[in-house]
C-alpha cells in the first residue's frame, strides 16, 4: 500500500490491522490484503495463497455480497479459528477496498494527463465560444 496516497485515519487502520498483534500471523494478513488489492486493480506483487483461502479471499474482495456461513464454515473446517478468519475477512476487505482506490487514482491520474495533454491540442471551450476578432 502506497502510504503517500492515504490519508492519516486510513494508514493507521493500516498500520493497526498489520501490526504484530493477532492470532493469524501479520505475513498473512499482509499477503491476503495484496491478494485482493491486485484483484482490484491495484499493481501488487502476487503472493501465493493456500487453494480454499484463495477462494474466500477472492470472493471477499471481488463479491463479498454471496460470502455465506457455509463460507466460513469451510474455513473453520480447515482449522482456522473465528479470530484468525475475522482477521482474514478484515484483511481481504481492506485490500480489496484499497484496490479499488489505488486504481480509481490512477485512472483520474490518466484522465488527468489526457486532459492535459489534449487541451494543448484542443482550445478551451471559454475560447471556442468568444466571438471571432473583426
Amino acid at each position: 500500500m502506497r502510504s503517500d496516497l492515504f490519508p492519516k485515519p486510513i494508514l493507521r487502520i493500516y498500520r493497526a490491522m498489520f501490526s504484530e498483534l493477532g492470532k493469524t500471523k501479520v505475513e498473512l494478513r499482509r499477503a491476503i490484503e495484496g491478494f485482493a488489492a491486485r484483484l482490484s486493480g491495484a499493481p501488487r506483487e502476487q503472493d501465493n495463497l493456500p487453494g480454499l483461502l484463495r477462494e474466500f479471499v477472492t470472493k471477499v474482495a471481488e463479491r463479498a455480497y454471496t460470502v455465506t456461513d457455509a463460507d466460513f464454515a469451510s474455513l473453520k473446517e480447515q482449522g482456522y479459528t473465528e479470530d484468525e478468519i475475522y482477521e482474514i475477512t478484515v484483511s481481504a476487505a481492506f485490500g480489496g477496498a484499497v484496490g479499488r482506490f489505488e486504481r480509481a487514482l490512477e485512472v483520474i491520474r490518466e484522465a488527468e494527463e489526457q486532459r492535459c495533454l489534449s487541451s494543448e491540442l484542443v482550445p478551451d471551450a471559454e475560447e471556442q465560444r468568444k466571438p471571432a476578432a473583426e
